[in-house]
């Protein structure tokens, strides 16, 4: 929770929340920036940001939380999504990582941003 505070304390966006088919996803952005001063904002950063769908595969198995890292483009478009902690469950990270690299950010806002991913039932 200490780990939480510090990021919140840095500017890190609070939690977007959502529900699915009965089960509560949450993902939070932490964005690096590029420059040496952070954007006002984090979530202008994202320009588009479509939530992850999982297949009742995935929603049925529970998994556990992952952490993903985008690589971002000057252009804003993803180039890469890296697993830094997986899900435990294959097909919940690549429909992760499927979703993840549809998203777009600000031209030359960031270089990277990392996406922890957790499962709780709601």
């Amino acid at each position: 929770m200490k780990e939480r505070k510090d990021l919140l304390n840095r500017g890190v966006n609070a939690p977007i929340l959502w529900k699915l088919f009965g089960a509560v996803f949450v993902l939070t952005l932490i964005v690096s920036p590029t420059g040496a001063e952070p954007p006002q904002s984090n979530r202008a950063a994202a320009l588009y940001a479509p939530y992850p769908r999982f297949s009742y595969e995935v929603r049925r198995a529970r998994p556990a939380d992952g952490v993903f890292e985008l690589h971002v483009r000057t252009d804003g478009t993803v180039s890469e999504v890296v697993v830094l902690r997986s899900t435990g469950h294959k097909v919940a990270d690549m429909e992760a990582g499927a979703t993840f690299v549809k998203w777009r950010f600000k031209p030359g806002s960031v270089k990277s941003v990392r996406i922890p991913l957790s499962f709780r039932r709601g």
